[in-house]
This record gives structure tokens, C-alpha cells and sequence, in this order.
């Protein structure tokens, strides 16, 4: 406990004094921690090693992966003293069985409203891929780099339907990044 409070983990809250012993009350600091992979040894995720894609175990491999790249990127950005470049997206995710569609372009036209930039990727689409990517309240457009280089990684991809919808996911979020931070 001393270690976790030494390296900031949790703090002291209290003392209580109990007879010849000194209770201390600690709480953390954090509402949650990430746990690098390497403290877990032998028992960290591998997904290399897990043949199911759809698995709580593939997730969480992949996802100590991604933590484990993260901060060795970190560690060498501070290394050579420079930022690490960062993209966030502030993102709503609408699930369920009926609604979603309406529900999503109620949200996108009042966030437009707002003076937002708003981009919104739906799915399925009916007649063009297009359909699925929206910005501002426009389809995008079809002679831009993203979106052919996009399609035909999509094409390359239409081996098995999770391959497909994964490359049109990643399609509509590098397109609507593109428009945001290149066309903007």
C-alpha cells in the first residue's frame, strides 16, 4: 500500500489510532486504473494467441495491446521531448432494434443546429455506399482520395460480412476525419 500511495495510486483519508496500532484508511485516487499488460506475465491476453475475433478474451488482448503500443509511443515522444499527436472524437453510439436511423439524423440536424460539425455513418445503406456517410447534413462526395482509396480497400476486404462491415466502419470514420480536419 505504501508503494501504490508513494506513486500517487491512492491517498490517505484517515487515521484511527487502536490501541498500539495506527489504522490508516486509504481510498483511491482514480475512479479506475489501466493495468499494463507485462505486470500480468504469463497470464496476459495474447491475441495472436486467440483464434475468436469475437471473444471477451480477443477484446481484452487487443485492447492491452493497444495500451501496451500507447505508451511505449508516449515514452519515446517524452524521450525526444515532443507531443504526442492525439485525435479525439467526441462520438454517439445509438443501439437498438428500431429507431436507430431516425434517431441518429434528429440528433445530427440538432447538433448542426448547434453549430456543430457533425458527422454521421449509418447503416445499411439502400442504393450507394455513400448513403452511410453523412457530414454537415451532405452525402460525401464521390471524387475525393479517401473515398476511393476507401473502396477499394472495401472491395479487397468483401471476403466474409465482419471483414466487409469492419472496412466500411473504418471507411466512414477516416472519411468524416478527413472532411474534419482536412476539408474543414
Amino acid at each position: 500500500m505504501r508503494a501504490l500511495e508513494a506513486h500517487g495510486l491512492v491517498r490517505l483519508a484517515g487515521e484511527r489510532r487502536w490501541g498500539g496500532l495506527t489504522e490508516r484508511r486509504l481510498v483511491a485516487t482514480a475512479t479506475s486504473y489501466v493495468v499494463s499488460p507485462a505486470a500480468l506475465g504469463e497470464v496476459a491476453s495474447d491475441p495472436a494467441r486467440t483464434a475468436d475475433r469475437l471473444s471477451a478474451r480477443y477484446l481484452v488482448a487487443l485492447a492491452a495491446r493497444v495500451v501496451r503500443e500507447v505508451g511505449a509511443l508516449a515514452r519515446r515522444s517524452d524521450e525526444q521531448d515532443k507531443r504526442l499527436a492525439t485525435l479525439a472524437v467526441r462520438s454517439v453510439h445509438v443501439a437498438g432494434t428500431k429507431g436507430k436511423g431516425s434517431t441518429c439524423a434528429m440528433l445530427a440536424s440538432m447538433l448542426q443546429a448547434c453549430g456543430y460539425k457533425v458527422g454521421l455513418y449509418t447503416s445499411p445503406h439502400l442504393n450507394d455506399i455513400r448513403e452511410r456517410i453523412v457530414v454537415n447534413g451532405l452525402l460525401v462526395g464521390g471524387s475525393t482520395g479517401v473515398v476511393r482509396a476507401g473502396s477499394s480497400a472495401v472491395r479487397a476486404a468483401q471476403t466474409g460480412f465482419l471483414r466487409y462491415y469492419a472496412a466500411l466502419v473504418v471507411l466512414g470514420m477516416v472519411v468524416i476525419a478527413f472532411y474534419f480536419l482536412v476539408a474543414a
